[in-house]
């Protein structure tokens, strides 16, 4: 006989999805910090879902790194189980994103061929992802502009501390 509170807790499970990684420009890092993660406007065809936050499974693209993410951006952990208890969360099929169908030879369509294993975190309604899915902030020190910007770097530490969100200086991602 299978207890209620198991069957219970089994029904109420979200998805074991492991780490999402989602990349952003060091700019935008003060704002997320204060609203979340912003749903946006959803470019796929078959509209799973209106609103979507674009992550990955790999956190370093399996060393295939075609839009140059190291050098420009900074990485934001996830926790993806807990963001699947409440919102779904799916693989992108790289031939409907972008709207470039025919353009074969675009590199926005070769994600399915070079690993960016790209999943999508959907909401039907515009908003913000809170930060309590935030597990850490990972800036590599290659990133383009972080030294040139080194009051904003302070804000966003700061900020993070203020919020307990780890922020790591990385070497690689």
């Amino acid at each position: 006989m299978i207890k209620l509170t198991n069957l219970l807790k089994e029904i109420t499970e979200g998805k074991q999805v492991g780490n999402l990684y989602h990349f952003t420009h060091l700019r935008h890092l003060y704002n997320i910090l204060d609203n979340g993660l912003q749903f946006q406007k959803d470019n796929i065809d078959d509209h799973l879902k209106e609103y979507s936050i674009s992550t990955t499974r790999s956190s370093d693209f399996s060393g295939d790194d075609i839009y140059d993410f190291t050098k420009r951006a900074s990485r934001i952990v996830l926790d993806g189980n807990k963001i699947s208890q409440k919102y779904k969360i799916a693989p992108v099929n790289p031939d409907n994103i972008w709207n470039l169908k025919g353009m074969k030879g675009d590199r926005y369509t070769k994600s399915k061929d070079h690993n960016l294993f790209e999943e999508r975190i959907y909401s039907d309604t515009p908003g913000y992802l809170p930060i309590s899915y935030i597990l850490r902030i990972d800036i590599n020190d290659k990133t383009e502009g972080w030294e040139d910007n080194k009051h904003l770097y302070q804000k966003i530490l700061d900020k993070a501390n203020m919020k307990k969100i780890p922020i790591n200086m990385v070497k690689n991602y």
